[in-house]
């Protein structure tokens, strides 16, 4: 996940600010993860939203090969994955 986070900072241009990344299961069941969470297997990150980062990564999603938390799941923040959720949809519902 840290390589396709350079890959994605490089390509926007621009700083962006993880909040969450990789988490250990007693942490992510603290904070309320869900039990087969992404953030445990070091396959996700959230990060800050942002208009233009928000407007990028939806121009982008094939090309940078990421899936994303349907924006209405998520209203302060991004969570970015490099794995196909099992709906396969770039965008999807948790």
């Amino acid at each position: 996940m840290l390589d396709k986070f350079d890959e994605i900072r490089e390509a926007y241009g621009a700083a962006i600010h993880i909040t969450s990344g990789s988490r250990c299961e007693k942490h992510n069941k603290k904070i309320g993860g869900s039990k087969n969470s992404n953030h445990v297997k070091g396959l996700a990150i959230d990060v800050v939203r942002t208009p233009g980062l928000e407007e990028f990564l939806m121009k982008n999603l094939e090309t940078l090969n990421i899936w994303i938390e349907d924006l209405a799941s998520c209203p302060t923040w991004l969570h970015i994955q490099i794995v196909p959720p099992k709906s396969g949809k770039r965008i999807f519902r948790p």
